[in-house]
């Protein structure tokens, strides 16, 4: 299996290891490692953007009502934690869209969002994940899709500069 690392602008030598393969085998192998396994959250950690929870800047920036009755994209969702709080807590978004260029990560996050009982019904039915690039959103959205926001707490670091200058 592929090792679970984080690419930040302090390791810029793994973006070179990631763009070896396709991003998308990349995280797939992240998230279906074994040890990456949702049945022991407390090992969850090799998901190395994985904090086991909303991020601390999302939680803090709902704390301003910045996401209040607003249509938030969350991009890079991953397991969707960030989402969940957005519909679900302080500052409640009027709904989320995240994304996530691995399918696994994408189906783990749905299955987060009805199996662990943290939203209401709902609240669960306000937030919709789906797979997508960050370097082709135009692909994966159409144009009569808007959002009020959008949050990124775990994705553009991972970018290389080309991937970078596509996303932004």
């Amino acid at each position: 299996p592929a090792s679970c690392f984080s690419a930040t602008p302090n390791n810029k030598s793994n973006w070179k290891a990631i763009n070896e393969v396709l991003p998308s085998d990349y995280y797939r192998q992240v998230y279906i490692d074994d040890n990456c396994d949702d049945s022991n959250t407390k090992t969850k950690q090799s998901i190395p953007w994985d904090v086991g929870g909303p991020q601390p800047c999302v939680k803090n920036e709902a704390r301003t009502g910045v996401f209040a009755n607003k249509s938030v994209l969350d991009c890079g969702c991953g397991l969707g934690e960030n989402a969940q709080f957005l519909a679900g807590n302080v500052g409640r978004a009027r709904s989320v869209t995240g994304f996530d260029i691995s399918q696994d990560a994408i189906r783990r996050a749905n299955e987060k969002k009805t199996e662990e009982s943290l939203l209401s019904p709902s609240q669960a039915e306000n937030i919709r994940f789906r797979v997508a690039s960050c370097t082709t959103l135009s692909e994966s959205f159409s144009s009569s899709e808007t959002f009020d926001i959008a949050v990124d707490s775990a994705c553009l670091h991972c970018l290389s500069d080309e991937d970078a200058m596509l996303y932004a």
